[in-house]
């Protein structure tokens, strides 16, 4: 993430002459600030929807493999019931 850069001071100037205590508001300040720190950025963003994306096509083939392979045993399991069921109905 980018840090944004952001001036305190006129923020926390500006709460005071609202009203706030010279404290209260350099501290709502600095909590603004230290919140835009925590912002993601486009590039973020498209970095993460890349990485969902490949996740995604990742599952699918996996998924699809397992499908197939279901099939593959699905086909041995019912040609040994076939052979097994011709073996007793001849007898």
């Amino acid at each position: 993430m980018l840090a944004v850069p952001f001036d305190t001071l006129k923020p926390a100037r500006s709460l005071e002459s609202a009203g706030f205590p010279t404290q209260q508001a350099g501290d709502m300040a600095e909590g603004i600030a230290e919140a835009l720190t925590e912002l993601a950025t486009k590039v973020d963003l498209a970095a993460l929807r890349n990485e969902i994306a490949a996740d995604i096509a990742a599952s699918r083939a996996d998924a699809k493999a397992d499908i197939a392979g279901c099939g593959t045993k699905l086909g041995q399991t019912t040609r040994h019931y076939a052979r097994t069921w011709r073996c007793c109905a001849g007898t």
